[in-house]
């Protein structure tokens, strides 16, 4: 690598914004990933840009970055390209800790301001870039007591409503409303920040949301601005430390009715969001979402079509320490887009996403399915005595469409069947027996894809279900949900064919919040598992339920980033999962020394996992030994091997020690066909 005056420089701009980690002896370093989208591959240059040493990246807007000085304790704004810096004046407060920074307008401009919106308070900072020597404050107080006048009255309500990640668009600030001490964020509002005479206008916005929170996950919301219109990018996590993606949704503000409205599609544009802000970027054909998390190393790409997530890492063997990765979007990357916008050529330069090969296989699924004659191939003529169809399946979306794919693992074929209107918007929560569970806000659905039949049921709590029989058995089978809370389970037994509807609270021996994967049936109990490794133990017996925590198992590893429970030749085995799959343990229980013992092979066994089903199954001799995932690389589906120690994929003679660079469906699972 050259040293000198070309580590001083910024690398030269691409197709979409940098994304930058900065690293070593008080972040003096940057790396600079350049072409994340492009047709050519991830480039990374490693700098030493004097005007970010000792600065922390809080947020870029209009080609410019505001900085947090770590020495001096105080904001300045450094412009991308040329990295010439403006000091602000000092502040009595630490400002890095505050909740929202934002510029009205370019630097370039003489009317510019750095507005700062503080945590836990309705105060808005204000200074002007040129002009002013001393910051100003704005306060919104009065504007929120008039909108909610009972909340100051009312002694049983905690907290202080506070504005907090704003983002401009036409001129008016849009802003998140926070409440401090319980970290709430309830909907999102608009603020009108007006001159003359300097104060605020706060406005509401409706939310419609087409899912909620579930136990054990967390969420974020980004509000970014994207040629005019603004947009909410709603991503839920969960897992261990929170960084297994688990559904990302899209809404769009309608300025009219002041409502964000869900869109199915983000074509002509891509997003990228780190921790505390958000950019967009005009691209030509379908959009992505490209997001980090938090300290996390990895890049994840959100294609919206499919509703899959890649992981990758642009920049591996970073020095320590490092600070979370960010976006930064240089002023010659603007100038380019606007010209593009006025371009009657625009489009020539297509932006390519990273799993541009995926895309191509992707085309031809379109035209596939642009083809279908119903249930084209159907599913439901499908059996072991009359194809080479293997089993079981991986059945997931494609998005948009009420087409669901059926992927066969060995064979690395796809069928696609049309579901019924019914299950439209549904997401696939549970499978068993060859049904599953599909649900959406006060409407749940039991569905068998290889016969067709729907069985509706009532609205009952939306954590975890459960299909204790097969639910086109006799007025016996019954189904089963299950919410959980810190000290008590409630149980919902449902009867379809009768309608009889049973409601139970347990009381817990423990505190317990299960992980967000499904339990595992074991012997005559379902067992859960939590982020400590402790065990819980529901029976259900036809009206009796009964609930355990018990004793907390001894894990076999501190720190992991997923756990599988699942029944395997009569043994309840767990799978440790560590950060990016660099290693897997598999391990079985020893209940007399209340222990997960390792395991180097499952022998003849394989294990299909996911969110929604887990299950064991006999595979032919030599053929066993494996763990598969609703992962792709390439165009096969992704397992890991534990007689290699590594992740494979079907039609590629290719491993790897991590499943970086693969693709995670993530409204998917695993189903084992069922013809009654």
């Amino acid at each position: 690598m050259k040293s000198g005056g070309t580590r001083l420089m910024a690398p030269p701009s691409g197709p979409c914004p940098w994304l930058v980690y900065c690293h070593g002896k008080d972040y003096e370093d940057q790396t600079f990933c350049c072409n994340i989208s492009g047709p050519s591959p991830i480039k990374t240059y490693r700098k030493k840009i004097p005007g970010l040493h000792e600065k922390i990246i809080l947020s870029c807007s209009y080609g410019w970055l505001i900085l947090y000085d770590c020495k001096s304790t105080s904001l300045c704004v450094c412009n991308c390209t040329t990295f010439e810096t403006i000091c602000l004046p000092s502040l009595d407060i630490c400002c890095f800790f505050d909740h929202g920074y934002i510029l009205s307008s370019s630097p370039n401009s003489p009317d510019c301001k750095l507005l700062l919106f503080l945590k836990n308070s309705p105060t808005i900072l204000s200074c002007g870039i040129s002009r002013d020597k001393e910051w100003s404050e704005i306060s919104y107080r009065e504007q929120l007591n008039a909108l909610d006048p009972r909340r100051e009255d009312d002694n049983s309500t905690k907290g202080t409503l506070f504005f907090c990640e704003p983002v401009i668009c036409g001129g008016k600030i849009y802003a998140k409303l926070a409440v401090s001490e319980v970290c709430q964020f309830p909907e999102s509002w608009s603020i009108e920040i007006v001159e003359e005479p300097v104060g605020v206008v706060v406005r509401r916005i409706n939310s419609r949301r087409n899912w909620i929170h579930r136990f054990s996950c967390a969420s974020n919301e980004y509000v970014v601005e994207s040629e005019g219109e603004l947009f909410s990018l709603y991503i839920m996590w969960g897992g261990v430390e929170f960084r297994e993606t688990l559904r990302i949704e899209v809404n769009k503000l309608n300025f009219e009715t002041m409502v964000w409205e869900r869109v199915e599609s983000i074509k002509d544009r891509s997003f990228f969001v780190c921790r505390d802000y958000g950019i967009s970027s005009p691209v030509s054909g379908p959009g992505y979402i490209y997001f980090t998390m938090g300290a996390d190393q990895s890049l994840y790409c959100y294609n919206m079509e499919e509703d899959s997530v890649l992981v990758s890492l642009p920049a591996s063997n970073l020095p320590k320490p490092w600070h979370f990765p960010v976006w930064i979007m240089p002023e010659e990357l603007i100038r380019l887009q606007e010209d593009c916008c006025n371009d009657s050529n625009k489009g020539q330069n297509d932006i390519v996403p990273l799993d541009s090969k995926d895309d191509c296989e992707e085309d031809l699924c379109e035209k596939q399915l642009s083809n279908l004659q119903l249930d084209v191939p159907p599913i439901n003529s499908l059996s072991r005595s009359e194809t080479n169809v293997s089993f079981p399946l991986l059945m997931f979306p494609h998005k948009g469409r009420n087409v669901y794919n059926f992927v066969d693992p060995i064979a690395n074929h796809t069928y696609f069947v049309k579901i019924p209107e019914i299950l439209k918007d549904t997401t696939i929560r549970y499978s068993d027996h060859g049904w599953l569970v599909m649900s959406r806000i006060r409407a749940i659905h039991l569905y068998n894809p290889f016969t067709g039949d729907v069985i509706s049921t009532k609205t009952m709590y939306e954590n975890s279900f459960l299909l204790v029989s097969k639910p086109s058995g006799g007025s016996d089978s019954h189904f089963v949900a299950v919410s959980f809370h810190i000290n008590n389970v409630d149980v919902d037994i449902h009867y379809p064919r009768t309608d009889k509807l049973i409601r139970r609270k347990l009381q817990s021996n423990k505190e317990f919040i299960p992980t967000y994967n499904i339990p595992t049936f074991f012997k005559d109990a379902f067992y859960y598992i939590d982020e400590n490794g402790s065990l819980g133990k529901l029976r259900v017996e036809e009206e009796n339920c009964t609930w355990e925590v018990m004793e907390q198992t001894r894990k076999p590893c501190n720190t992991f980033h997923q756990i599988f429970l699942v029944e395997c030749g009569g043994e309840l085995l767990s799978v440790f999962i560590g950060s990016a799959g660099k290693w897997v343990l598999v391990c079985k229980l020893n209940a007399s020394k209340n222990a997960w013992e390792i395991m180097t092979s499952l022998s003849n066994y394989n294990l299909y996992l996911s969110r929604c089903s887990s299950f064991s199954v006999m595979a032919s001799p030599g053929a066993g030994n494996k763990i598969y995932f609703p992962r792709f690389r390439g165009g096969g589906i992704v397992f890991y091997s534990l007689d290699t120690g590594k992740w494979h994929s079907y039609g590629s003679q290719d491993s790897s020690n991590n499943f970086y660079d693969t693709k995670l469906m993530l409204d998917s699972c695993w189903i084992n066909p069922s013809w009654c």
